[in-house]
């Protein structure tokens, strides 16, 4: 039997089994609100633009460790918009001179 995490206010702790996972009320109600996804995706979208971000990434493939969930969100969202970006087509020679056969 356990009653409530050491960081939250003791007036907001409750009886509760040892196997039940502590949540914090304030988290709880911040996941709840509409602009909670826009903000993590807009953190995570600031994580991919930075270099630290990258250079994390190498350095954990370059280890071989297992690559962290934020980092393969992140990665996964950038790989899905760089597929729906069409790539130029190659020209082949007569195309890019047309004036010269």
């Amino acid at each position: 039997m356990r009653y409530g995490a050491w960081y939250l206010n003791t007036s907001l702790w409750k009886r509760q089994r040892a196997d039940e996972p502590l949540v914090d009320p304030m988290v709880s109600h911040k996941a709840q609100d509409s602009t909670f996804k826009e903000q993590l995706q807009e953190q995570g979208e600031l994580l991919a633009g930075l270099r630290g971000t990258a250079a994390f990434k190498d350095f954990i493939l370059s280890r071989g460790y297992r690559m962290p969930r934020f980092l393969e969100k992140i990665y996964a969202e950038e790989k899905n918009k760089s597929e729906n970006i069409k790539a130029p087509k190659k020209l082949t020679q007569t195309e890019k001179n047309p004036g010269s056969r």
